[in-house]
């Protein structure tokens, strides 16, 4: 079932159900009013398991993005604090940071406490493993689970300096 179709169910058995509660009392209800108020119950929980069966991704948008490393950067910031920073690079509302950051709360990037009148936002996981969560993905979805294609990209592409590649050499003698 489509959200949509599910969404027009849950409203219609809704409608119904508030027509059915708002009858005086003397007005005996309908015989299957149990079993709207079951459907109806059904339809929302069905509802909420459809929308959370969205696929999480790691992958931060680039703006998403240029906000957490202003923040791991600082370890805890203020929207001003991002604000200001990011208005030294362009130009950019203060509500649209704010949403922003509320949004990367809610994706469980963030996590805010009060201190006096503002709200100070910490990362919730250290740099080094959101990246590395959005490289893991980028390389399963692009490469299909095989860093191998990407390294062999970079190397024929001269994206990879002769220095790093000395040092990725010497990394993987090390776990030998």
């Amino acid at each position: 079932m489509s959200l949509a179709c599910a969404v027009r169910r849950l409203d219609a058995a809704f409608s119904l159900l508030q027509a059915c509660s708002r009858s005086p009392s003397h007005v005996r209800r309908p015989p299957n009013f149990g079993e709207l108020f079951l459907r109806l119950t059904y339809e929302l929980l069905s509802t909420i398991r459809m929308l959370d069966m969205r696929p999480r991704h790691a992958t931060l948008t680039p703006q998403e993005l240029e906000i957490m490393k202003l923040v791991w950067e600082r370890d805890s910031a203020t929207v001003r604090d991002v604000y200001e920073a990011l208005l030294e690079r362009r130009k950019i509302a203060y509500t649209t940071v704010m949403t922003m950051m509320k949004i990367l709360e809610t994706k469980g990037y963030l996590k805010k406490r009060r201190q006096d009148r503002a709200f100070v936002y910490s990362p919730v996981h250290p740099k080094s493993q959101v990246i590395g969560g959005m490289i893991r993905e980028f390389i399963d979805r692009v490469f299909n689970g095989s860093a191998e294609p990407l390294l062999v990209h970079l190397v024929k592409s001269r994206r990879i300096r002769e220095k790093d590649l000395e040092k990725i050499v010497r990394m993987i003698e090390e776990t030998k």
